[in-house]
C-alpha cells in the first residue's frame, strides 16, 4: 500500500465515521424533541415502538461508528507498524 492509498483509505474511514457520529447526535436531537414536544400525548405502544426504533438504530450508529474508528486504528498499524 503506497502512502497515498494509505491517506485516502484511512481518510474515508475517519470521515464516515463523523458522519455516523453525526446521524447519531440527529436521532439523539430528534428523539429528545419528540419526547418533549409529544411525549404525554403518546400512547404506551407507540412510546414502545418509537423507543424500540430509537435504541436499535442508536445502537447500530455507536457499533457502525466504534467499528470504522478500530478499522481506521488497525489501518495505521500495519501501515506505520506497531508502537
Amino acid at each position: 500500500m503506497t502512502e497515498a492509498e494509505f491517506v485516502t483509505s484511512f481518510a474515508a474511514l475517519l470521515d464516515v465515521m463523523n458522519g455516523c457520529i453525526g446521524i447519531y447526535l440527529t436521532t439523539v436531537s430528534g428523539y429528545l424533541v419528540t419526547a418533549y414536544l409529544v411525549g404525554a400525548r403518546l400512547t404506551r405502544s407507540q412510546l414502545v415502538i418509537v423507543s424500540a426504533i430509537f435504541v436499535t438504530f442508536s445502537a447500530l450508529m455507536a457499533f457502525v461508528s466504534l467499528s470504522l474508528g478500530e478499522r481506521a486504528v488497525v489501518l495505521e498499524s500495519q501501515f506505520e507498524g506497531p508502537r
